[in-house]
């Protein structure tokens, strides 16, 4: 049985943030917009902490 889960783009930005990885951070805010890349940081910031997967540059795009 094969297992597939999707990740949304928030959890994706605090993996990026957890790997401090400013190419990939450019990367991932290329992709949203200033509005959507605002909502993501808010929600972060607000959350409580929360432990999210490691994830690449190439798992997050088209997760929308």
């Amino acid at each position: 049985m094969l297992k597939v889960e999707k990740r949304r783009p928030v959890d994706v930005l605090a993996a990026i943030l957890d790997g401090r990885a400013p190419a990939t951070l450019e990367a991932f805010f290329r992709t949203y917009d200033a509005g959507e890349a605002a909502a993501m940081c808010y929600q972060l910031v607000t959350s409580p902490a929360t432990v999210v997967p490691s994830v690449g540059v190439a798992d997050y795009r088209g997760s929308c």
